[in-house]
């Protein structure tokens, strides 16, 4: 028939897809490749170096300024020279160099707090960082649970497909000896297409649930995926655990809280840096400085020449006196310099007394984003109170309801067992047979999802305590 095919087509396209796969993944591996290439996390990571590099320059701002400079000058027209004090009217040529320093001696221990600020919002930063590391890590185990959980529902739909196809043929085999009406055959029949449908939407929830973890990992198109399937049968399912209190006093270690502490230690540290602005503050400054000018002349003595300055009456005499004349050359450059340099040495003291009420102002609003910040401190902590006890019941329904459906899955499995063997000597019709069979089928699919539920539940509560996210 041409339904006995369609298993092994089925069969041929999920080996084909599965051996195509040249590496099978742990999850450990899959978090791993994650945490290095998911965007949001990179994009976290360049927001703890802009963080870091803000650290530092609260370092640098401690240290002592140091600052230099230099001018050419051209002046056309009428000035006074700065190193002559004469006033010239031709066209000179200046210049003037400078160096000069600065350091804060005292500010109201202001630079002390930004210091600890920028440390503050740089661990906060670091621990948001972590933060969404870890829900990264539950989304990929999710992913990663998904896939296990389908491929165990394509295996169970494979196995029904597989009876119920060999039930056909036992059923045709009747048929023909008149033993059982052709009505049977049609009814095995048609649950066969509605298990064929069942098989096909099983491994298409395989494949999509693939693509979904391919996705998360940012796996190109091409590349063939596969992953590890851990060995189940050794986890214990058990209701011992730890209480909600216990488990939320291990999780004060979870980065979430670890962030709202150093965002709020941030704050306290930029109310002290406000409350700083009332504070005098003194600094220490120091400078040297040096210029040329082309108008400055150095003379030097040429000669004498005599001139007459009078006439003695009488005497005939004319009265003469001896005046020197003189060259006049530029003072060389480097003469000037050494010539012209100053040196000076200052402290300075600042005393606010009315700043048009900035202070004031920045003290108060500081305190109320402290206020601010204690509170979203324990609205945080409220929340993953909340998280945990949610978690905590999560984990005590899913262990009921495994336990449940493996009891319901014991008493289905004695109960279609029996109903198997009287199909066998023909006592029960196909009808009742298939009603058997589907109440099984379910019992088993409950019993599955229950189990990877109580899994994935526990280690999500086990996160929170502090361990590992693993399988």
């Amino acid at each position: 028939m041409k339904r006995k095919k369609l298993p092994f087509f089925v069969f041929l396209l999920f080996a084909v897809f599965t051996l195509q796969a040249q590496e099978k993944w742990s999850l450990e591996q899959c978090i791993k490749h994650a945490l290095e290439n998911n965007p949001q996390i990179r994009q976290q990571v360049l927001n703890a170096k802009y963080y870091t590099n803000q650290a530092q320059l609260a370092k640098a701002a401690a240290l002592p300024s140091v600052n230099a400079g230099a001018s050419q000058n051209y002046n056309f027209g009428r000035m006074v020279d700065p190193y002559t004090n004469e006033i010239i009217e031709n066209t000179t040529v200046s210049n003037n160099l400078y160096l000069g320093g600065r350091v804060n001696l005292f500010t109201g221990f202001q630079q002390f707090n930004n210091i600890r600020k920028t440390q503050f919002d740089l661990l906060a930063n670091l621990q948001d960082l972590e933060k969404v590391r870890n829900d990264v890590s539950i989304t990929i185990a999710t992913a990663y649970l998904q896939i296990l959980f389908s491929r165990e529902l394509l295996v169970l739909a494979e196995d029904r497909f597989a009876v119920t196809l060999s039930q056909i043929d036992r059923t045709k085999k009747l048929v023909d000896a008149g033993s059982l009406p052709k009505g049977n055959l049609l009814e095995v029949q048609s649950q066969a297409a509605m298990e064929e449908l069942q098989l096909i939407n099983a491994t298409n929830q395989v494949k999509s649930a693939y693509l979904t973890l391919s996705q998360l990992l940012d796996l190109p198109a091409e590349q063939a995926f596969d992953i590890t399937a851990p060995n189940f049968d050794d986890i214990a399912i058990t209701s011992k655990m730890l209480s909600v209190q216990e488990v939320f006093n291990a999780a004060q270690e979870l980065p979430q809280i670890k962030s709202a502490q150093y965002k709020l230690q941030a704050t306290e540290k930029s109310l002290a840096m406000a409350k700083a602005g009332l504070s005098p503050q003194l600094s220490l400054s120091a400078n040297w400085g040096t210029g040329y000018s082309d108008a400055r002349m150095q003379a030097e003595l040429a000669g004498n020449h005599i001139i007459p300055i009078g006439y003695v009456q009488g005497a005939g005499t004319i009265v003469e006196t001896v005046q020197p004349t003189f060259d006049y050359t530029a003072i060389k450059l480097g003469d000037q310099y050494s010539n012209n340099a100053n040196t000076s040495v200052g402290l300075n003291l600042t005393i606010p007394i009315f700043n048009n009420l900035q202070v004031n102002r920045n003290i108060a609003n500081s305190k109320i984003n402290l206020e601010s910040t204690r509170l979203q401190l324990e609205i945080t902590k409220k929340q993953l109170y909340k998280e945990i006890q949610l978690a905590h019941a999560d984990v005590l329904a899913a262990y009921s309801q495994y336990n449940g459906s493996q009891k319901a899955l014991d008493a289905m499995t004695e109960s279609f067992k029996y109903t198997q063997q009287k199909f066998d000597l023909g006592v029960v019709t196909s009808v009742d047979y298939n009603l058997g069979k589907n109440q099984f089928s379910k019992a088993e699919s409950e019993l599955l999802q229950a189990k990877y539920d109580f899994i994935f539940k526990k280690s999500i509560l086990d996160f929170y305590s502090g361990k590992e996210l693993n399988l």
